[in-house]
């Protein structure tokens, strides 16, 4: 399984990334070391806002491309489950509930 997530950064912005272990990654950008991306070193995370699952790699970076083509209100509204995306009706990636993100704030 390959994993899309949403971080709300402390600065009130969003960053939009991928990988194959998303909890690993996310703790990653909280601790901020060198493996974090540059962007979230500079704007550290306040909480992840959502994480797609997506069966294939290529499925999960077609999602994130389109996520980050998405306008600053288009990616509220998604995140607000007012813009369903293609991928998620194609039944391609399934985004998990929040109930799993909230499950997961001990780690941070």
């Amino acid at each position: 399984m390959y994993y899309v997530y949403i971080l709300r950064c402390r600065d009130g912005t969003l960053y939009c990334g991928t990988s194959a272990d998303w909890e690993k990654r996310i703790r990653t950008h909280f601790t901020g070391d060198a493996r974090a991306a540059r962007y979230t070193r500079a704007h550290p995370p306040l909480r992840p806002e959502a994480v797609w699952e997506c069966a294939e790699k290529g499925d999960a970076l077609r999602l994130e491309y389109r996520i980050k083509q998405l306008s600053r209100p288009e990616k509220l509204a998604l995140l607000a489950g007012e813009r369903p995306l293609r991928e998620e009706e194609a039944g391609l990636c399934s985004r998990l509930p929040q109930s799993a993100l909230v499950s997961r704030d001990a780690l941070w």
